[in-house]
């Protein structure tokens, strides 16, 4: 670049840099404090309930066996896995924040699971087995094909990778036997996926069927493809390892509903640093954990029905009380806080003197938030809300002989007068502030027994009939909805 052009450039690179140094918020020392690692979350211990992530780890596919050539019974002496792995393996779990399974209960867990599948598959497998031994091809191959499907589905390349190698291998056999040449190079070649160590017997199966297989591996060792099994990614909980040795390397698949990333670690002449370093690696991408959260608040709905009791601690004809039934719906709409309505429908009787005419229907309605604490069988709550009262004609007086004779009587007006010793007050509607207090005891399953009590102050009343005060008893039965 000329000096003329760089001149050119340098006073707008100096106005951007001012222009970002004024629009960057002033920062504090603490402002450039770096997260807290993982190490000195480790070092100051995890909180009770910690959630650790899942992580499983699937047994290893070796891939080095495919250069071994199998003896004339078809056999190859086995080799332990990379001493890195075993390192591996050991060098994981020391991370306490992660629930790391290992290779073999992360196979006796997918068989536990798939149990009913596995031998549903299995079944089938057995069927074209016979159809081959009986040289049944056209029926045996689609049995084979749905049964490694099957087996397939539920993981059984993890549970036991040489029996489901096996069901390949005879598949290739027959697809060989059924001049299917392309099909059966495809089956060997996925035999040898599955498990590096199959072989062919060169003295007892056909030397074509031999070439062929022999041609596979020789495919495989040229180019070794990600096996069908080291490529599915397993949606579910947690995360999935999935490793293959190769002759040079360890390959490492972290898998996960969100999708597949692959570590490579190459062989060295220390195989604690391999494994340290490939466990590194492998803890880098996965996440910590986190603190338990606070458990969400299950919303509940109780409906109960029962008998109520009303009084009205203020009256003009003394002690008057209602009997009738009521209702109730508590909803507990977050923790520790609920609304609450009840209703109870009641009708009075005649008070002590016989001042009322006629009987007082009234129904008695409440809404109101407030408290509640729910134990193992015992919830008690607390309301504090509104009350709306209708109640009917109101009829009294104070006359003896307007008590014991009626309109229809031919009594004289100087006796019983109904315009002037009768006072009839319509029917009215009354409002005011209530508490209530609750208390609902579980017996069996979601049936509750449970009991009221409150009472309420009038702040309007349309028609004034002396009746105030009201205090409300109610038992009954209830029910938790959801």
């Amino acid at each position: 670049m000329s000096l003329g052009r760089a001149a050119r450039r340098w006073p707008w690179r100096l106005l951007l840099a001012l222009a970002a140094l004024s629009a960057a918020p002033a920062t504090t020392p603490a402002a450039f404090a770096q997260p807290i690692s993982d190490a000195r979350r480790l070092q100051g211990g995890l909180p009770p309930r910690f959630q650790r992530p899942l992580v499983q780890i699937y047994p290893l596919l070796d891939q080095r066996l495919l250069s071994l050539k199998g003896d004339e019974a078809g056999q190859i002496q086995p080799e332990p896995p990379p001493e890195a792995w075993a390192r591996f393996l050991e060098a994981l779990p020391r991370a306490i924040n992660l629930n790391v399974t290992a290779p073999q209960a992360t196979a006796r867990r997918l068989a536990q699971r798939g149990q009913r599948g596995i031998e549903i598959a299995q079944r089938t497998l057995k069927a074209a087995y016979l159809d081959y031994k009986e040289v049944r091809l056209e029926a045996a191959l689609p049995r084979f094909e749905a049964a490694i499907a099957g087996l397939l589905a539920w993981r059984y390349d993890a549970v036991a990778p040489a029996a489901l190698a096996h069901a390949l291998l005879t598949l290739g056999l027959a697809a060989r036997e059924a001049q299917h040449p392309e099909a059966a190079r495809r089956a060997f070649e996925r035999a040898l996926q599955m498990d590096p160590a199959i072989r062919l017997r060169a003295g007892y199966d056909h030397p074509e069927a031999v070439a062929a297989f022999e041609d596979a591996r020789a495919r495989l060792l040229t180019a070794p493809p990600r096996p069908e099994r080291f490529n599915l990614a397993e949606v579910g909980e947690g995360f999935t390892l999935r490793a293959r040795a190769l002759p040079d390397r360890l390959e490492i698949a972290i898998q996960s509903p969100s999708g597949v990333q692959l570590i490579e670690q190459p062989f060295s002449d220390d195989p604690e640093d391999d494994a340290s370093r490939l466990a590194s690696r492998v803890y880098a991408c996965l996440p910590f954990g986190r603190a338990p959260k606070a458990p969400r608040h299950r919303r509940r709905l109780y409906l109960d029905g029962g008998f109520s009791a009303l009084g009205f601690l203020k009256s003009p004809v003394g002690p008057l009380y209602s009997m009738g039934a009521g209702m109730g719906l508590m909803w507990n709409l977050a923790p520790n806080v609920g609304l609450s309505a009840s209703a109870a429908l009641t009708n009075s009787g005649r008070d002590e003197a016989e001042d009322l005419r006629a009987d007082i229907p009234t129904l008695a309605l409440f809404f109101g938030p407030g408290v509640y604490h729910r134990g193992t069988r015992l919830r008690l709550s607390g309301q504090l809300g509104g009350a709306l009262t209708i109640m009917g004609e109101v009829e009294r007086t104070t006359n003896a002989a307007c008590k014991y004779f009626s309109a229809e009587d031919a009594i004289p007006k100087a006796l019983c007068d109904p315009e002037i010793d009768i006072e009839q007050i319509p029917m009215g509607l009354s409002t005011g502030a209530a508490l209530q207090l609750e208390a609902a005891l579980r017996v069996v399953d979601e049936i509750y027994l449970t009991g009221r009590l409150s009472a309420a102050a009038f702040i309007f009343e349309s028609q004034d009939n002396g009746l105030d005060y009201p205090a409300l008893a109610y038992f009954g039965l209830g029910y938790r909805l959801f």
